[in-house]
């Protein structure tokens, strides 16, 4: 999936069978209803078979006569509050207990710079500023010199920019000969070399777009972002650039390729390691004439898409604070999201199973108070057990916020305020 952006339509579909069919001993179908909890402050439109959207929820309601193997469609649009949102949603049968969970959609955005398949979207950009040209573009040595440097407090090695911040570079010791022209508007409107974010949605960073810097030739650039990782480690970098390109981890050159090229696709590629908290990744992309790109995927030290929260990337130099926390985590039989457990969750629950999808769980893993990967009415039991007949604690996540350590099933947590989880 396309990672999704500011002012972008989601269209959605789900599709519709009867794996029940005519087996044997099966009930009639009774008539059904289905659920689609979309992120906060998302609104739904062009809803298909009559389907109806109040408090971020569609419901349809389809009788038994009505099903059919099929279609239904929605489109969706919403604000961005964080690198992955969610679609999740339920199926209710009348005259049957079972509330069966649609698997949640992962929606990629490109406020977290990071593509569902790895794809770095987000970067603050410098420049551009003027080269030797070729003499630059095909130098491993003269690549490597610090182009930025206002000879005082701002080096190369070290800058940790954030947008809007200013580098006032002094040409007469940095290596780069002066500020170039930028088509783009509001890029460096002092005539001060000015940070600014870019959010792409495909491969290529493409400098040439009247957007960005326009047709400018014998010039140089920077592109920053910052990936935050629970832990220390090893990761891939595959970069592709027109022309040369150098790649910096923190204060590490990790990559230099001094070549006059067309975009060649992902093509460099470069093993890291990222150390436990902020880590700043850098490009200098170099230009003689001709097309401007770069484009950089981060993936596991398999090239394989990473895929969990062991990693945030991020534009905010201060958007780490440590280690990123588990992006969903709760406590156990909390399902009113109010902080404690008493008789208000198991009636929550017990809302949920039988209140024809008025009642709603923002994190359906804190309702799943066994733990067996379903919301069913044994959830309100085993809270109300926990309560009054001295069953023992719940499983875990249970005394404090946590993630689901058998995250098998398919319940998700959109929200649960108490731990932070989707606020």
């Amino acid at each position: 999936m396309p990672a999704y952006g500011e002012g972008d339509t989601l269209a959605v579909t789900l599709a519709i069978s009867n794996i029940r069919g005519d087996k044997p001993g099966c009930p009639d179908l009774g008539d059904v209803t289905i659920t689609e909890q979309l992120p906060e402050g998302w609104t739904a439109t062009e809803i298909s078979n009559d389907g109806a959207f109040a408090g971020g929820t569609i419901v349809w309601q389809i009788p038994a006569a009505q099903l059919a193997p099929g279609q239904l469609t929605y489109k969706a649009s919403g604000p961005i509050t964080r690198a992955t949102l969610g679609i999740s949603g339920t199926v209710a049968e009348k005259g049957n207990d079972l509330v069966t969970p649609i698997g949640g959609l992962p929606i990629p955005t490109v406020l977290g710079g990071l593509s569902a398949d790895g794809m770095l979207l987000s970067w603050l950009l410098l420049g551009p500023y003027m080269t030797t040209g070729s003499a630059t573009t095909k130098n491993a040595a003269l690549m490597r010199l610090d182009y930025l440097t206002d000879d005082a407090d701002i080096t190369e090695a070290t800058v940790m920019p954030a947008e809007g911040d200013e580098v006032d570079t002094q040409y007469d010791v940095a290596a780069s000969l002066g500020l170039a022209f930028a088509s783009g508007p509001d890029i460096n409107p002092s005539g001060i070399p000015q940070w600014f974010a870019w959010r792409d949605s495909d491969v290529q960073v493409n400098f040439d777009d009247t957007m960005l810097f326009g047709a400018v030739d014998n010039v140089m650039a920077y592109g920053v972002c910052y990936v935050c990782a629970k832990e220390d480690i090893a990761a891939t970098l595959t970069a592709g650039s027109d022309d040369s390109i150098q790649i910096l981890v923190n204060e590490e050159s990790v990559w230099t390729n001094p070549v006059e090229r067309a975009w060649p696709g992902l093509v460099d590629i470069v093993p890291v390691s990222f150390t436990k908290g902020i880590n700043r990744v850098m490009v200098k992309v170099f230009e003689t004439g001709g097309g401007w790109n770069f484009g950089v995927s981060l993936t596991d030290e398999n090239g394989d898409p990473i895929t969990d929260d062991s990693i945030v990337v991020t534009l905010d130099p201060d958007g780490c604070g440590g280690p990123p926390p588990p992006l969903f985590t709760f406590k156990r039989g909390d399902a009113n999201d109010d902080g404690k457990r008493d008789i208000a969750d198991a009636i929550k629950v017990l809302g949920y199973l039988f209140g024809g999808g008025a009642t709603q769980l923002g994190c359906l893993d804190a309702g799943d108070a066994n733990d067996d990967g379903k919301i069913d009415i044994a959830d309100a039991i085993k809270i109300l057990g926990h309560l009054f007949a001295s069953s023992g604690p719940l499983p875990e996540p249970f005394d404090a916020c946590g993630e689901d350590p058998t995250d098998t099933d398919t319940l998700d947590c959109r929200t649960y305020t108490p731990c932070g989880t989707g606020v």
